[in-house]
């Protein structure tokens, strides 16, 4: 399989992302009745309609235990704790979006219960720490190996290869707690099939749970899918 990037959308979501970075204070953001601040150099969902959207639809339940990557602003976070979850953690490669968590959960009085560090992906994630459910809104623009980010912000949308996109559906099973899931943001410009290609390799099953339509630049669909391993489906199969 070898995709080919989409150039315009590139462009297009490169363009969002500078009239972003133009923003040089503290802002606010409100998100399901919730106020929310947004620190400049974080992913904002002033601009990108996919925080919104997915917390309106994200399948909350009372997790023991609930991980976020890439939580930017800390908002879906905050709202896995003020829906059931008594233990968060918090990661992302950009450290202002750690800095703009703790002020979210502090603000929202769920500091006791979130914590935030910066990690790449997993990589400072203890091979103990397994949690219920592990939610990432995707960097699903497909783009060549060879891209070159220009921001660290830039994470959140672009992934050359899919290759962050692999080394997480690899390593996010190894974390989950049993009877756990896989929570993942997408959008109908990123690349499903090979989305779908990687899933099948790491033996996992790919669920598209809801979707809503957002406009950035275009009217896009954004998705949620819910991903498990396939073992688990068979010995809860067995067990019937």
């Amino acid at each position: 399989m070898c995709p080919r990037p989409n150039l315009k959308q590139i462009a297009s979501s490169r363009a969002v992302l500078r009239a972003s970075e133009r923003e040089k204070s503290q802002t606010e953001v409100e998100i399901l009745g919730r106020r929310f601040v947004v620190l400049p150099g974080v992913f904002s969902p002033h601009y990108f309609d996919s925080t919104r959207l997915f917390s309106r639809l994200f399948p909350y339940k009372s997790d023991d235990a609930f991980l976020e990557v890439g939580c930017g602003t800390g908002i879906t976070s905050v709202l896995a704790v003020k829906n059931g979850a008594k233990h968060v953690l918090a990661v992302d490669i950009n450290p202002r979006a750690v800095k703009n968590t703790k002020l979210n959960a502090k603000l929202h009085n769920c500091h006791k219960a979130i914590k935030a560090r910066q990690s790449d992906l997993f990589s400072t994630i203890g091979a103990g720490e397994q949690f219920d459910t592990i939610y990432w809104n995707l960097p699903f623009i497909f783009v060549e190996d060879d891209f070159q980010f220009e921001t660290i912000v830039e994470r959140a949308l672009f992934d050359p290869g899919y290759n962050a996109t692999r080394r997480f559906l690899h390593e996010a099973p190894k974390h989950l707690s049993k009877g756990g899931r896989i929570v993942l943001g997408f959008g109908d410009f990123g690349h499903r099939a090979l989305l779908s290609a990687i899933c099948r390799i790491e033996r996992l099953n790919l669920q598209k749970y809801a979707s809503a339509k957002g406009a950035e630049g275009k009217e896009v669909e954004f998705i949620l899918y819910l991903v498990t391993p396939k073992d688990h489906i068979q010995r809860q199969a067995i067990c019937a």
